[in-house]
């Protein structure tokens, strides 16, 4: 017996690898995001109207929470 997965498997193989793939780059994006933001100094932190309350909640987030 073949056990040589079909071309609709491959398909959905790669399908799943490209998903998991992007979810892990949107995280890794995340995290370089919110800690770009918690080094924010006071000025710039006025400037887009952020407190440092609003900072801290953002920058304590788990990587994987949008």
């Amino acid at each position: 017996m073949d056990r040589t997965p079909t071309v609709e498997a491959r398909i959905n193989l790669l399908g799943a690898f490209r998903c998991a793939a992007g979810s892990v780059l949107a995280w890794r994006r995340r995290a370089c995001e919110r800690h770009q933001v918690a080094a924010m100094d006071a000025r710039l932190r006025r400037d887009i109207g952020l407190s440092r309350v609003d900072i801290w909640h953002e920058a304590n987030k788990p990587f994987w929470r949008d």
